[in-house]
């Protein structure tokens, strides 16, 4: 569960994904990020709200916890997952950084699982004419995206387009649950709020409705707000 990223340089405002994948962005110490996820269903009246927030510690460490998911108009699953986040390495003079984490899933209604996790390890390059791609690797246990562990490939391409409008695409390898390319964009209102549009396309299935529309609201509070803001 791993919203979009706007920037327009590599020192970018940090969150926690680009738009599912995983971010290379890591807020710094005391810094705190919001952010509203729906998934809402084109093709019937469905919809999926995640809730999230974000919280830098300082050392290249962000942890966060997602609420996923509070489904519309059906009730459905609801779980509270912890996330950490280490940039382990950031070099500015080439624009490379080396990133982890892992997110720890807790069902609390409708269980069929007592506990989940994920991991991923990913590479991030960014460029001077504010692009940045990643790439990396990730691994489920049984039950969080699908009953079998699920293991493969993660990237992102993210690219500044104005100083409020940027565009970005990430993509999860596999036929799971996250399986999918998304695509979309991000248009920075204030200082403070940031809108996010996109659309994600199973790699699977998608005559059978494998598709959906994303949309993210992005609150960094005055107290808890990028320095460059």
């Amino acid at each position: 569960m791993l919203g979009l990223l706007l920037y327009v340089a590599p020192s970018a405002v940090a969150q926690e994904t680009v738009l599912n994948v995983p971010s290379a962005d890591v807020l710094d110490k005391g810094k705190t990020y919001f952010e509203w996820d729906a998934t809402v269903d084109d093709h019937a009246p469905a919809a999926s709200w995640t809730p999230r927030m974000m919280q830098g510690i300082g050392h290249g460490v962000e942890t966060g916890l997602n609420v996923s998911s509070f489904n519309f108009p059906t009730s459905g699953s609801v779980a509270l997952v912890p996330t950490v986040k280490w940039k382990f390495y950031d070099n500015s003079r080439n624009g490379l950084a080396l990133f982890a984490g892992e997110n720890l899933t807790f069902p609390i209604r409708q269980r069929t699982f007592t506990l989940g996790s994920s991991v991923y390890l990913a590479a991030a390059k960014s460029f001077r004419t504010g692009t940045r791609v990643s790439a990396g690797a990730y691994d489920f246990t049984a039950h969080v995206v699908d009953r079998a562990n699920r293991g493969g490939m993660q990237a992102s391409l993210e690219q500044g387009l104005t100083p409020r409008l940027a565009a970005a695409v990430d993509w999860y390898s596999g036929n799971s649950s996250v399986g999918m390319t998304t695509a979309g964009i991000s248009y920075k209102v204030t200082g403070s709020f940031t809108l996010y549009t996109a659309y994600e396309l199973g790699n699977a299935g998608l005559m059978k409705g494998n598709h959906a529309v994303l949309l993210e609201i992005g609150w960094n509070p005055a107290w808890g707000a990028h320095p460059s803001r």
